[in-house]
């Protein structure tokens, strides 16, 4: 039963990283350019709302800096906001300004009035009161582009390329509670991955080292696992062993559906809207000579369920479920679905010669609840051992990817004495 479990939530992890959205965390509901912005934290207060600054910046784009313990400075297209902890009197590129509040430091946000951060970044707020909600609005340009207009076009400049090559690392913190004791803890888990990837055949060839956690006074040391991919086959290499191979679990028909959606405009464009991306522009940026143009983007978690319910069911479909039984094991799917909340959030370095993404930083929160005596009603237990009424997993992942070497050729591992792993 155990084992079944946390195969499911291994696959449901999988599946919920494609598309990370974020959990719902605002007591005051507001939409920005007509799509729900879920991630927002904030609250009303004698009729005044306050936002955190860090909501704000993801909402916006906007750079906030802390300039002394209790200073801060919120900038954006060459607007400065330099604001002090509980006082009203704030500098507006050097011009002393009044807000209708104090900024409130909590335990861990500081709150700002939303109205005064809209009227001074551009952005138009109205209170729609038969919904309770706030509507902003914005038009934001780069060189003529939203930044819809600006991830199609990058979209577009993605599939004129076949070959990359992919330089990544992130750490992670998971915490897992079975009942109201903690199993597993890690902190700071650090990971590096490198890779090349073709489009067409597809092939994927990626090295993963990960720093594994050790006791005071114990050297470190490190696992480096090995995956090569194709349309057909999966082929992997763990320390002190050789490959070992099985047929690939993703259906062809579910490659092929991603890959429609990539090449055709419009079905990127809608993608996009569908998932209830909240795009914004950050300030351009100069890295190693090159310009950049930064584009900002969050999820939102009820559109996410409902555009990706085909690909959803793709994927039950062409993976063997944990369980044996398929309407089982999409019941388990559900139960964890309906627990899960993640919170996402990307900033992507888009090169303003190529419209290519040369550069992506996340941050990706991660939180399931899952109860186990829902999933154990028609299981028995196995002898001497008690399953617990919930399993809490937590997970903070935060790190960057960089595309490099554009074009050059694939060059595949030496697969041809892999080993097939049982039933394959």
């Amino acid at each position: 039963m155990q084992r079944k479990i946390f195969q499911t939530l291994l696959l449901i992890c999988m599946i919920l990283l494609l598309g990370a959205q974020p959990a719902t965390a605002s007591e005051v509901k507001i939409m920005l350019n007509g799509q729900p912005a879920t991630f927002v934290n904030s609250y009303l207060e004698r009729g005044i709302t306050m936002i955190s600054l860090n909501s704000f910046a993801k909402l916006s784009g906007a750079q906030i800096e802390s300039l002394t313990a209790n200073t801060l400075n919120i900038s954006k297209n060459n607007i400065n906001l330099a604001l002090s902890l509980n006082e009203t009197e704030a500098q507006l590129n050097g011009n002393t300004i009044l807000l209708p509040t104090v900024p409130v430091k909590t335990a861990e946000e500081i709150f700002v009035p939303l109205r005064t951060l809209c009227n001074i970044f551009g952005y138009e707020l109205k209170w729609d009161g038969a919904t309770e909600t706030i509507e902003l609005t914005i038009n934001e340009t780069k060189d003529g582009m939203t930044p819809q207009e600006l991830l199609v076009k990058t979209n577009q400049a993605s599939q004129e390329i076949d070959t990359f090559s992919l330089d990544g690392s992130f750490t992670i913190d998971m915490e897992v509670t079975s009942g109201n004791e903690k199993q597993v803890t890690m902190s700071g888990l650090k990971t590096t991955m490198l890779g090349q990837i073709q489009n067409q055949p597809l092939q994927v060839h990626l090295i993963q080292t990960m720093e594994l956690p050790t006791l005071p006074g114990q050297e470190s040391s490190q696992m480096i696992t090995e995956t090569y991919m194709t349309e057909e086959k999966i082929y992997f290499k763990v320390p002190g062993q050789a490959w070992a191979v099985q047929d690939m679990p993703i259906s062809p028909e579910l490659w092929q559906q991603q890959r429609n959606i990539q090449s055709s405009l419009l079905d990127a464009l809608n993608q996009g809207n569908a998932l209830g991306g909240i795009l914004s522009f950050s300030d351009d940026v100069i890295v190693n000579d090159k310009e950049y143009y930064v584009l900002n983007s969050a999820m939102n978690m009820d559109n996410f369920r409902e555009a990706y319910e085909q690909i959803w069911q793709l994927v039950m479909g062409s993976m063997t479920s944990p369980s044996g039984d398929p309407e089982e094991f999409q019941q388990i799917v559900e139960q964890i679905m309906e627990g899960a909340k993640i919170d996402y959030y990307a900033t992507t370095f888009i090169n303003k010669q190529t419209f290519l993404c040369d550069l992506t930083k996340f941050d990706i929160n991660l939180d399931l609840l899952i109860d186990l005596s829902q999933m154990a009603n028609n299981e028995p237990a196995e002898v001497g051992t008690e399953i617990p009424e919930t399993i809490q997993m937590k997970m903070k992942m935060k790190g960057e990817f960089e595309i490099k070497d554009v074009g050059e050729p694939f060059v595949a591992p030496d697969v041809k004495d892999a080993v097939p792993l049982p039933g394959n």
